[in-house]
């Protein structure tokens, strides 16, 4: 097979392949990803001056360090020439003093570190909340909820950041500080001196890499465990309901033995990492010390020299503490900004075209085919709804209905295909245009933990809500009457508070109270409601959206055969177009199959004698016939 080069660097494809997605080009042309680098570049941001503080503090606190040495060496032997208390006074004040400097820029340094990282914090914290709602449906599909959750509680270990760089430059201020002085104290020394020096910087960046892989499974395997134990939570109910728990725990367990094995091997590497570099200061530092000795003429200048000779391999202990820490910084670093680099769906909420500012939308697909996760979902769908028209979508589960909700809201885009939007091009660009002219109804929708009248307005905070009008059209009125609070009572976590049925309500209530809708989506908008309010419920929407563009997607057949035209899709594709009567005329379609065997099902639960019938009133469980 012949191969062709896809630009002058890049990846090689085959001659007639496919064009690859714009997604992937870029996933395929970015850079190598550097999280720590990215979050320095915050750093600066949010503290311009940092860097420069930094060095200056760091700078003076190695050579007050230095001074403070050798004030002591020098102590030895001004002790015979100071022979007045006063003149020992200033002697020991001077000391004292230059102590307190040294202290003082300690905290100083401390306290600006501290505060940068605060920053920093505060910034990634507000990034994460401005990216989330930007980011494409195809991200959160591919991830669970739980995994985002953990990568924005993980925010809060960065604020590190600036200490631990802070603390690494500090150590190697020393390390240039203390080589100086003993090339001060002995000039012959400068060698091994510099040696050691150079040892303690790069043993601990030669053996960064080794110790990050290890870090960064154990950090997986910590976001794995997280991840374990929200989940099990929240499917608490569902578990002991499938009495699931010996599963659970077995998976736990199985879990917990790749932490415990993940965990002790990068302790055992740091350890064995911490003990390498240990010796070989050790080993520098005796060399620099029985050399200076055979050459040494003064003792008090001996002494100094095997102060600053066991200081270098100490300080090269320092920096190995400072940058084992970063395999882990890193590791969290690149989960936290890994949302944060990845493509947003849309472009900027922006005025929409003037085709699209009021009254109904038409919607045209042309070819359309969409493919997710390398399945085929939609297949080559040519599709035209005029402004204003009300269509049922029905198939067979798994058939594409959801897949052309989700294509006109945007969470697939067209892998070949156009979709217009009354004459206007629908790109990515114009999605956030498009969805505040949609009114979206789906189980899936999210309920929040706020009142009643919250969640209704939610969404369309600054529009006026004729709550009356809107509590009927819903069904409402019952819900409210069972509300401790009223309007004002809280729902619960994901409206845990409500029954299925009040939830489905509430979200119907929600749309309703949208304004100027164009485009109506119902996706199974009243699943786990009887029959005869579906259609009430069915009804009250298409009265409220009577000149707005509706698509009701149902399962129910006769539902369906209440609206004009009926669009029936079957393996992707659709199948069959048009009004319920000329589509139950051809015995030999999908559309006539499906409401003889719905009817069928119909007849054997009511008319069969062998079916015991329950009925649940006012919370009472009510038998038929007794």
């Amino acid at each position: 097979m012949s191969e062709r080069a896809d630009g002058a660097h890049g990846p090689r494809v085959a001659e007639g392949a496919p064009p690859r997605p714009e997604a992937l080009t870029r996933a395929l042309e970015a850079p190598p990803e550097r999280p720590l680098w990215a979050l320095l570049s915050l750093v600066r941001e949010v503290a311009p001056g940092l860097p420069w503080q930094l060095l200056f503090a760091t700078a003076a606190g190695a050579l007050g360090g230095v001074v403070e040495a050798l004030l002591l060496r020098a102590l030895i032997d001004l002790g015979l020439t100071l022979r007045t208390p006063a003149q020992r006074g200033l002697g020991v004040a001077a000391l004292v003093g230059l102590m307190a400097l040294n202290l003082a820029l300690g905290l100083g340094l401390t306290a600006l570190l501290q505060r940068a990282g605060r920053r920093l914090e505060l910034r990634l914290r507000l990034l994460f909340h401005q990216k989330l709602p930007r980011l494409a449906d195809r991200y959160f599909s591919s991830r669970l909820p739980s995994d985002l959750a953990e990568r924005a509680h993980a925010i809060a270990a960065l604020r590190g950041v600036p200490s631990v760089f802070g603390g690494a430059m500090g150590t190697v201020m020393a390390l240039a500080a203390v080589t100086a002085g003993v090339a001060t104290l002995d000039p012959s020394a400068l060698g091994p001196a510099l040696l050691a020096a150079s040892v303690a910087i790069a043993a601990p960046l030669l053996i960064h890499p080794w110790l990050a892989s290890r870090e960064l499974r154990r950090q997986t395997f910590d976001g794995t465990l997280a991840r374990s134990y929200l989940d099990a939570m929240l499917g608490a109910i569902p578990l002991r309901a499938h009495r699931a728990e010996e599963s659970l725990r077995r998976e736990h367990e199985s879990l917990l033995t790749q932490w415990l094995q993940a965990g002790e091997d990068a302790l055992r590497a740091s350890i064995l990492a911490g003990l390498a570099q240990g010796a070989l200061g050790l080993v520098l530092a005796a060399w620099l010390v029985l050399g200076h000795l055979q050459r040494a003429e003064q003792a008090g200048a001996a002494l100094l020299l095997v102060f600053w000779a066991t200081q270098l391999p100490a300080l090269g202990r320092g920096l190995a503490a400072s940058t084992r820490t970063l395999p882990a910084l890193q590791s969290v670093a690149a989960r936290v900004m890994e949302p944060l680099d990845a493509p947003e769906e849309g472009g900027e909420d922006g005025p929409p075209p003037p085709e699209w500012a009021s009254g109904p939308l038409g919607v045209q697909l042309d070819g359309v085919t969409v493919r997710a996760g390398g399945a085929l979902v939609l297949a080559e769908v040519n599709l035209a709804l005029s402004p204003g028209e009300h269509v049922a979508v029905i198939g067979p589960s798994g058939a594409g209905k959801s897949s052309l909700v989700g294509l006109l809201l945007g969470w697939h885009s067209p892998n070949a295909g156009a979709i217009v939007v009354n004459g206007v091009p629908l790109d990515a660009a114009r999605l956030p245009a498009l969805r505040r002219r949609v009114a979206w109804v789906d189980p899936a929708v999210q309920l929040w933990r706020g009142s009643l009248v919250e969640n209704l307005r939610y969404g369309h905070e600054d529009s006026e809500l004729d709550l009356g009008a809107l509590l009927q059209e819903a069904e409402l009125e019952g819900v409210l009457a069972e509300l401790p609070e009223g309007l004002g009572s809280p729902l619960g976590e994901g409206g845990g508070l409500l029954s299925g049925g009040q939830g489905q309500r509430v979200r119907l209530g929600r749309a309703l109270g949208r304004p100027d809708v164009g485009l109506a989506l119902l996706d199974e908008a009243f699943r786990g409601l009887d029959r005869g309010r579906r259609r009430a419920l069915t009804a009250s929407a298409r009265a409220r959206w009577a000149k707005a563009t509706l698509v009701c997607v149902t399962h129910d057949v006769a539902d369906a055969g209440r609206f004009p035209r009926v669009i029936v899709i079957d393996g992707g594709r659709v199948v069959q177009d048009g009004p319920p009567e000329a589509l139950l005329s051809d015995t030999e379609g999908l559309y006539a199959r499906l409401v003889a065997e719905e009817q069928a099902v119909l007849a054997a639960l009511e008319g069969g004698a062998d079916w015991r019938r329950w009925r649940i009133e006012a919370g009472r469980l009510v038998e038929e016939g007794r």
